[in-house]
């Protein structure tokens, strides 16, 4: 009985799925963990290549500038619904920014089911209404909700133009080897919003957002990596490089909007 029972174990042991390996870069891992993210153990074994990578790098002038990312391909974005047809995904500007936090992880986490989100960035957003249709909306706590998904009514203002679109958003808490918690966020919009006039469109956008405990001070190491596709008139007259650093600026700055927020007592 005991050799058909270890027979047994090692024929299960043997059907088990491989996890597929994560990148060891950080250009290529954000792109891998948008991808797997539905696969909670194989996005866990992605966080544990990320996590150093993160504390090595977070305060290096490669996190406050940018690093410019691989790009997606038609197989990362295939497990997320949207409307958009056919998206070129040659046309995406991808970058990628790192930054320590004072805050800790679970003041963070409870910013992501509130309704009004223009906190993040009360500049770039005339509005941002969030709207959590799958998971606990009223607290989002390590091990009560392991996952929530959400629906944003999203306007962006810049120099005067205003764009309008849906975007979803997802967010899970994981526990990687090594790593206490995390929450990793997947973004993507419903659909092409454009201004009024139709002349400033945004055509695609794809994102990982991260959350992570910083062993080091007790708050939080955060990474958002996005990957976006905007139609203007102005592409003809700003450089890509140019394009790029403007991207990692937005990202920081919802860093630093949302920090503030926080300071100012926004979640009391």
């Amino acid at each position: 009985m005991r050799a058909v029972l270890f027979l047994t174990v090692v024929g299960l042991a043997g059907c088990a799925k491989k996890r597929e390996p994560a990148p060891a870069d950080l250009e290529e891992i954000a792109a891998f963990m948008f991808r797997v993210w539905e696969d909670e153990a194989t996005l866990e074994g992605g966080m544990q290549n990320l996590a150093p990578l993160l504390e090595a790098n977070v305060d290096s002038d490669e996190a406050e500038e940018g690093w410019i990312l691989t790009p997606l391909s038609a197989e990362a974005i295939s497990g997320v619904d949207t409307n958009l047809e056919d998206p070129q995904l040659d046309l995406l500007l991808g970058a990628a920014v790192a930054a320590r936090s004072p805050f800790t992880l679970e003041e963070h986490a409870a910013t992501l089911v509130l309704q009004d989100q223009v906190f993040s960035n009360p500049t770039n957003y005339a509005a941002y209404d969030r709207d959590v249709w799958e998971g606990d909306s009223g607290t989002f706590p390590p091990g009560d909700t392991p996952l929530i998904r959400t629906r944003n009514d999203v306007e962006t203002q810049n120099f005067g133009v205003t764009v309008p679109y849906i975007l979803l958003k997802d967010y899970r808490w994981i526990r990687a080897r090594g790593i206490e918690d995390a929450v990793i966020g997947r973004a993507w919009i419903e659909d092409v919003g454009c201004s009024p006039g139709g002349g400033n469109c945004l055509m695609q956008s794809w994102s990982i957002d991260l959350f992570y405990r910083d062993a080091s001070t007790g708050g939080t190491i955060r990474f958002t990596s996005t990957w976006s596709q905007i139609e203007s008139s102005l592409n003809d007259v700003i450089s890509e490089r140019v394009r790029l650093a403007a991207l990692a600026n937005g990202m920081h700055q919802v860093f630093e909007s949302s920090d503030e927020w926080l300071a100012e007592g926004g979640l009391d």
